[in-house]
Parts: structure tokens; sequence; C-alpha cells
């Protein structure tokens, strides 16, 4: 009787321990790094999706019953092995997200935005991006790809109605580079000198897919900063293409955590904001 109850008490202990600690990831998949490169310094998160078993999240915005992001993740994260965890995109004045915006199947906002790069995060943990200008957004349900042009108002409900079927979360940013091109120009786009975020996925020259979160701490405008950045992935990374790279925000919501392979959190690589101000989060996983 005592050992069965002995076994009882640290299998309840286990089973604690297990949801309220990062229990880490394979290190093979996920390289942290600082970096320079040309002379500037970033940090990078270099995250192999070979065998899929890191995988991406995002919360966009407050659920229907009111519980902010920052709840909702806390109570999502439980048990799980977090890799990082980072602000994602815009915001307007009131914390709303700004552009198309569906949180895990739950349209939040139907307004089309001046921002080419569309992204759906699948329940299954995959990333796409789209151009919107291409009119040709890709995305997976009733048992194919369908393909819409978002620019198109019939286009865009059938589109948002297929998102919420398969559960996906879609959002709205600038696009940076698509299939090694960059999108962003001199000329038109943000010229204020200052810290940037990117997420990027690439290809390596086997054609394994490795997402990349890079900070770029020096100040630089966002085409200059781009443009450095593609360079650092292709000639510093040996990436032979940059399939996509997007803007995460590093202004009023600079929120930026990064676990290292035996769960303990990296006090290196951090934001300047505490995790419960955030109005919208990107997660990376392992599973």
């Amino acid at each position: 009787m005592k050992y069965i109850l002995l076994t009882i008490v640290l299998l309840t202990i286990t089973l604690t321990n297990t949801g309220s600690k990062n229990l880490g990831y394979d290190k093979n998949l996920v390289d942290i790094a600082s970096t320079k490169y040309n002379g500037n310094k970033y940090e990078t998160i270099m995250m192999s999706r070979k065998g899929e078993r890191v995988k991406a999240k995002y919360f966009a915005a407050k659920d229907v019953n009111n519980n902010s992001v920052y709840q909702r993740y806390k109570q999502w994260a439980v048990g799980k092995n977090i890799i990082l965890v980072s602000s994602g995109t815009y915001m307007d004045n009131s914390f709303s997200p700004v552009g198309i915006t569906i949180d895990n199947g739950v349209i939040v906002n139907k307004s089309l935005e001046n921002f080419d790069g569309l992204v759906i995060v699948y329940a299954t943990g995959g990333i796409a991006v789209s151009n919107i200008k291409d009119g040709n957004l890709s995305i997976n349900c009733d048992g194919g790809n369908k393909t819409y042009d978002v620019k198109k108002p019939y286009d865009r409900i059938n589109f948002m109605n297929c998102a919420v079927e398969v559960g996906a979360t879609v959002f709205q940013t600038h696009l940076l580079v698509f299939k090694n091109d960059i999108k962003v120009g001199q000329s038109n786009s943000s010229q204020t000198q200052r810290e940037r975020r990117f997420l990027a996925a690439c290809k390596d020259e086997n054609g394994v897919v490795h997402h990349f979160v890079i900070n770029s701490p020096g100040n630089c405008s966002l085409y200059e900063c781009t443009k450095r950045v593609k360079e650092l992935l292709i000639n510093g990374k040996d990436m032979e293409e940059v399939v996509f790279m997007i803007n995460l925000d590093t202004g009023a919501q600079d929120v930026f955590k990064v676990y290292d392979a035996d769960g303990s959190e990296n006090t290196l690589i951090k934001g300047t904001q505490d995790l419960s101000i955030a109005a919208n989060l990107l997660v990376y996983y392992y599973e």
C-alpha cells in the first residue's frame, strides 16, 4: 500500500512539473546565435522545419470571452516546449489588429489594409505567406488547395470562410522579401532609424525549410535593414532562397522571449517590454 501511495505521489509531482515547466526542445533543430555580419550585430534564432517538430502559433486578439492575448497564451503554454515568443504585427490605438485578421477560426477584422503580406498560420503549426498583389492566395480547405484574389470582395469573403473552416489564423503585415525579391522600396518605406525584428522562411541547398526570427538591434531604416538581413540569410547563413520575410513589431509592444534547449530562459536575447502588454503574439514551440 505504501509503495502504491508513493507511486501516486511521484506521478502527481511529475504531472504537475510537466504542466508548469518548459521542457525544452531538440537543439539539433534550433540554433540561437549572436552574429556580426558586415560590421552589424544580429541575434538570430534559426529553426528547422525538418520533420515538422518545430511549429508556430499566433494569438491575434482577445477571445470571445474577453481573455487577453497574454491570458490566452499562459493557458495554452502549459506543458508546451516553447522556443520563443515575440510580439507580432500592427495594432491601432485601441490595441486592435490592423488589416484582415482571423484568430483560430474566429473573424476579428474583415478590412483589407494596404499591406502586401498576408500570413496564414495553420492549426497544424505551419506558416504560409502570400503576396496580395499577385492575386493568387492559396489555402488548404475542403480537401484541397483553393486559390483566391483577396483584393476582390467576393474572393475575400470565400477566403475568410475557408480560413474559418480549417481553424486558421490570418493576419496582414508588410511583405519585405518574397521569393528572393525585395518588395519594399527605399522611397516608400519607413525612414525611421530604429531597431528591427523580422520573421523569415528560407530554403537551404537541400530544400529544407528553416524559419528565422532575426533581431537587428542597430538603428536603420526598414529598407536598409531588409537589405542587410537578406544578405545575412543568403551569404551569412548559407540559405539558397528567402521564401518570405515579414516585419514584426518592435514599437509599443517590443515583447521577445527566447528559451534555450534545456527549457531555461535566455537572458541575453530579450525584448524591452513585459509579455503581459502584448496585443498579439507569435510563438514557436517544439512538439
